[in-house]
């Protein structure tokens, strides 16, 4: 006798072949896949050990907050605590050393790999099992073989465990995500998938703010039935409350820490930035449009961007020199919580401007998405997927999978309408595809040869030397080592003749240094010509600033010979050069009523 089943469930009884499908349906390949996938990111790992971004300097400065308990820099409205959480954890278990720094979170990011790759296999299983639901016939060896080129694709091609940032991380939540709103499309009495949806939508923001807006998506997804959603649903219900009890204690302490209701500020930073033009760094109340990083084709409307409440102070105006070295305690101050300075912006939204926008960042992603050298025949591949998507809408197709649409779209297209990279939305162009292509119906041939040309396209360029002449160390560590032999200790405050993020931050950060002061002309200026090309009396003016601004060093990148007649002394063969300041002879730096510790 047949089990009955409950209402609007399906029982897995479809054979395929001949044979009975199974209900968690094996992945044929997957070893071979998995091996690839661990050779690629062991050479990808290797080739950028000894490597760090600038916003990775950020990270580790809020890692290392969380467990010296500086809870004003751990809980900040810029980076989402999760990834930097982790950070801080390993470096705090496995107590590296400057030269050994950077490798170990690079081994961090490849364990976030390995963890991103089992979520991708969740999805996939979850995807098949769907699919034999609904009675598709499931080719695994060629699902397999396009979900792993597509999983290698965005988790190595497009986003790395080179880079030192949450998207990897991220990408984990978007996995599980889309495999368990999958599960519940054939299993939906079962609630602890309900209560794990909400799990997964709760810690992912935790990983990536913006998860939180998605969460509503993928919610009403897993609901989703022919005759509608079923809202009054003991499961949704429970999905929506663990969500909320694991997301709530972050929303709780932020607004606390920002003392207003708020869950992020990174979205409304970053509209002010990419689509208001406001000033990038320093900002001291500019109009919209005076940020130099706002490209050309950007259409900027002016306007009144408002007043920060605590910005970073301008000690001179020509060459523009700005103190920062209080009350964050970080390597640069500027990037480890640019919400703070940034408190007080406005931002508007101009539909000329939005669109125009818009159309940039679509630009963008396509250019920088489909980088590889295949790129035509890629393209192709993602014609040939709307096409399929169009054709099951004008058919009225139901077998394709409208959940995995939704979910990649909507993990895209808002981005779009600020700022997009392509390691931001790589999982959602993963999950989209595998959604468009569920709609198109192909040869089993056709599929295969997808996943071999997607396989092809995954392996990053770096990647194709199997042996990279690499460093052994990293080549700001002599940098690092130079600056303790010339006197400067863990936490001692220095000032900077250009902008930090371009030469300095890194070895400042393995030499345990605060970077408190900067001339800063431009986001983009590489060089110090604002100082060395001024008047004798004018670069005794900014020593002078550098003082008031508490810094007891002042470090150059390109001084010339002539400047150890002014006191300059080299670091070592480093390049480098250092100059001690002494004691202030200035007016005592203005003290901020409307320090950070007040919160």
């Amino acid at each position: 006798m047949t089990p009955m089943s409950p209402p609007g469930v399906r029982t897995i009884s479809l054979a395929t072949d001949g044979e009975a499908v199974e209900p968690t349906p094996r992945m044929a390949g997957a070893p071979l896949f998995r091996a690839l996938a661990a050779v690629l990111a062991f050479i990808q790992f290797w080739g950028s050990r000894h490597e760090l971004n600038t916003d990775g300097v950020s990270y580790l400065d809020v890692g290392e907050a969380f467990f010296r308990g500086d809870w004003n820099v751990a809980i900040n409205g810029m980076w989402s605590p999760l990834y930097p959480f982790l950070l801080g954890f390993t470096k705090a278990m496995l107590r590296p050393e400057a030269a050994r720094e950077f490798f170990v979170v690079h081994l961090l990011n490849v364990a976030i790999f390995v963890g991103a790759l089992a979520a991708f296999e969740y999805f996939l299983r979850s995807a098949m099992e769907w699919m034999s639901a609904e009675g598709q016939r499931v080719r695994r060896r060629t699902w397999t073989a396009l979900g792993y080129g597509l999983f290698l694709w965005a988790s190595l091609g497009l986003t790395g465990v080179g880079p030192v940032s949450p998207d990897l991380l991220a990408s984990v939540f978007v996995y599980l995500g889309a495999g368990v709103v999958l599960k519940l499309r054939v299993h939906a009495e079962r609630v602890r998938l309900w209560a794990l949806l909400g799990v997964v939508l709760g810690v992912g923001y935790w990983a990536r703010a913006p998860f939180l807006l998605w969460a509503p998506v993928f919610l009403v997804a897993a609901a989703w039935r022919r005759g509608g959603v079923n809202f009054p649903g003991r499961g949704l219900r429970v999905a929506c409350g663990t969500l909320v009890l694991t997301a709530l204690p972050l929303v709780v302490a932020l607004s606390a820490v920002k003392g207003r209701p708020t869950f992020t500020d990174s979205g409304r930073l970053n509209y002010a930035w990419y689509v208001n033009g406001v000033v990038y760094r320093h900002w001291q109340g500019e109009p919209a449009g005076a940020g130099e990083h706002v490209a050309a084709e950007r259409l900027v409307v002016p306007g009144d961007t408002g007043r920060p409440r605590h910005g970073t102070r301008k000690l001179l105006e020509t060459p523009p020199v700005f103190a920062f070295g209080e009350p964050l305690r970080c390597t640069y101050a500027v990037w480890c919580d640019p919400s703070y300075w940034y408190e007080g912006v406005e931002t508007a939204v101009y539909p000329g401007q939005q669109m125009r926008t818009l159309w940039v960042n679509m630009r963008e992603l396509q250019a920088e998405t489909f980088r590889v050298r295949p790129s035509e025949s890629l393209r192709i591949f993602g014609i040939a997927a709307v096409l399929g998507l169009a054709l099951g809408l004008y058919k009225r197709r139901r077998q394709g999978s409208w959940e995995l649409v939704a979910i990649g779209c909507v993990g895209i297209v808002p981005h779009l309408f600020v700022r997009v990279e392509p390691r931001y939305v790589a999982a959602y162009l993963l999950v989209l595809l595998m959604g468009m292509f569920s709609f198109v119906r192909l040869s089993s041939g056709a599929y295969r040869w997808i996943g071999v040309f997607l396989l092809a396209c995954a392996i990053p360029q770096h990647a194709l030397v199997v042996v990279r002449t690499a460093a052994e160390r990293p080549k700001e560590l002599p940098v690092a080592t130079a600056a303790r032999v010339a006197g400067m200790g863990p936490g001692e405050p220095i000032a900077v003749l250009n902008y930090a993020n371009i030469w300095h931050t890194k070895w400042a950060k393995l030499a345990g240094l605060r970077i408190v002061a900067e001339i800063h002309t431009s986001a983009f200026e590489t060089s110090e010509d604002a100082f060395w090309h001024a008047k004798p009396e004018s670069r005794k003016r900014v020593e002078n600033a550098f003082r008031v601004a508490g810094a007891a060093y002042a470090v150059a990148r390109f001084a010339p010979n002539w400047a150890a007649g002014e006191g300059w002394r080299r670091l070592g063969d480093t390049g480098y050069s250092v100059l001690p300041l002494g004691e202030s002879r200035g007016e005592p730096f203005p003290p901020d009523t409307e320090r950070r510790g007040r919160r």
